[in-house]
């Protein structure tokens, strides 16, 4: 099922108790915005449960953030419920779930929800490509070449966090030997 037949479903199955009505269109920058919106949410949702474990482990959310060194900024966003997980390295995910004794497979599901509706792709450039991208790291290059549309792609995006959080527990399986 499509993203926008999901949409339709929800949205009739929300209206068919008493409001009698036909299913309406929704415009696609709409339902771009509620996939958007809804997005945050998960987000907020493994803040809380990161934050959760963090408490009854013995750490703050700063103390816990601060394990995180030169990205505590980044930890304390996402521990925050805001921001993308990958922004912190897998191992540094892992490094982060040791210290409060939580186990990757809890969170998975809304681990893999929230690294999804962050994951976008942006359309190369088409035609003849003018200039060099030798030495460019890879998100450079990727950059570079990138025209500046973004599309989204539930099925890449949800491969891309199911390899993260792959990443993200064989970090945290080291670790907890």
């Amino acid at each position: 099922m499509s993203e926008s037949d999901r949409l339709g479903h929800l949205l009739r199955r929300a209206f068919e108790s008493g409001v009698d009505a036909q299913p309406v269109p929704v415009p696609e920058a709409l339902r771009e915005r509620i996939i958007e919106r809804a997005g945050t949410y998960s987000g907020e949702l493994l803040g809380e449960k990161l934050r959760q474990a963090a408490s009854a482990a013995g750490w703050s959310l700063g103390d816990l953030a601060a394990e995180a060194g030169s990205r505590a900024s980044d930890a304390r966003r996402v521990l925050a419920g805001e921001g993308d997980p990958q922004c912190l390295e897998a191992k540094l995910w892992g490094k982060l779930l040791a210290r409060i004794d939580l186990n990757p497979a809890v969170i998975r599901d809304l681990f893999k929800q929230t690294v999804s509706s962050y994951v976008i792709f942006s359309k190369p450039v088409e035609g003849q490509v003018f200039g060099r991208t030798t030495g460019l790291s890879c998100e450079d290059r990727a950059s570079a070449l990138a025209s500046g549309d973004v599309v989204r792609d539930p099925d890449r995006a949800g491969r891309v966090a199911e390899a993260f959080v792959a990443d993200v527990t064989e970090a945290w399986e080291r670790l907890a030997r």
